[in-house]
Formats: C-alpha cells, structure tokens, sequence
C-alpha cells in the first residue's frame, strides 16, 4: 500500500503489519492509520518510472489538507522541471 505523510506531502511505498480492533493499520512507517490515508498500489503503478512532469498546467487535482484532515480541490497554476 501507500500511506500519505502530510507532514511531507507525499506518498509513501509501505506495507500493512497489523489491522487494529478500532479499524485503523498499524503500518511499517506508522502505528494507527486510518485508511483514507492509505491506498493500494496497482502493480502497473509500481513498475513505471515516471519521467518528466507528473501534472500539467491546467489539471484540476486534490491535495490532503492536514490541518482540516480532508482532500481538497485544486489547479496545477505551475510546474517546476522536476514534476
């Protein structure tokens, strides 16, 4: 699976060790996750090397809002040479 650190912004590659009484994960990276912060990696997903820009001007998105605890819509205004 992939766990979403807010504190980094990004997607972390982890696995699930444990699935607790109260329905959160304990995972590799983090003890008591709650699953709308974890996705399943397809194994195509897995295996391509992205290069070049992920998103592009113009693409709606979302991103987690830590601090309100939900995903929340946005516009790609730019992007810089690494995605």
């Amino acid at each position: 699976v992939e766990y979403f650190g807010a504190s980094k912004g990004l997607w972390i590659s982890t696995k699930v060790l444990k699935v607790n009484e109260d329905g959160t994960y304990d995972l590799a990276c983090k003890p008591r996750v709650l699953s709308g912060n974890m996705r399943k990696t397809s194994q195509k997903e897995a295996a391509v090397d992205v290069k070049g820009p992920v998103f592009n001007v113009g693409d709606s998105v979302e991103y987690f809002g830590a601090s309100q605890g939900r995903w929340i819509p946005a516009k790609v205004l730019s992007v810089t040479a690494s995605g």
